[in-house]
């Protein structure tokens, strides 16, 4: 019996490690892989470990679009920036309303991260920010320390923000 009961513990262990375990991010291909790799999921848990630069992007990076509901899909997880930077720049040439920005739609937990970014939208949009596009989650601690973002004077987006 009390071999049972310590396998159970050690399984139940190991299962809470693997599952709270911090997934590094160090660089741009790490950041890209979230939501399209099954090793970095939506609803991960991550730690940025260095400053990186995505370059120019034209399309959000986490939180890709689902083609078959046409709905972007949300980070559900936890993003700590640890103090560290990302830089990027970005053209979003589609006409939709959907949400643009580095996250498309957060609801989990971004923390502790610093962006350089410049963004300029070409179309339409409903949602657009130099972080996440929409916020139904937490953002504590970030701050843009260079940023801008350039719409058109018809069409543009519904709701635009720096952070969110």
């Amino acid at each position: 019996m009390k071999k049972i009961i310590l396998s159970f513990v050690a399984i139940f262990f190991s299962v809470v490690f693997v599952s709270g375990q911090q997934i590094q991010i160090s660089s741009a291909t790490d950041f890209a892989k979230i939501g399209v790799d099954a090793n970095y999921p939506l609803n991960g848990n991550y730690i940025q470990t260095a400053d990186f630069n995505l370059g120019n992007i034209t399309d959000v990076v986490v939180g890709k679009l689902n083609g078959e509901t046409w709905e972007y899909e949300s980070f559900t997880g936890t993003y700590d920036g640890g103090g560290f930077t990302i830089t990027y720049s970005a053209v979003f040439p589609i006409d939709s309303y959907a949400e643009y920005g580095l996250f498309s739609i957060n609801q989990g937990t971004i923390k502790n991260l610093k962006l350089v970014a410049n963004v300029s939208l070409s179309g339409q949009a409903l949602d657009l920010g130099l972080l996440c596009g929409l916020n139904e989650g937490v953002i504590s601690n970030c701050e843009i320390v260079s940023g801008s973002i350039v719409v058109p004077q018809s069409g543009g987006a519904k709701y635009t923000g720096l952070l969110v």
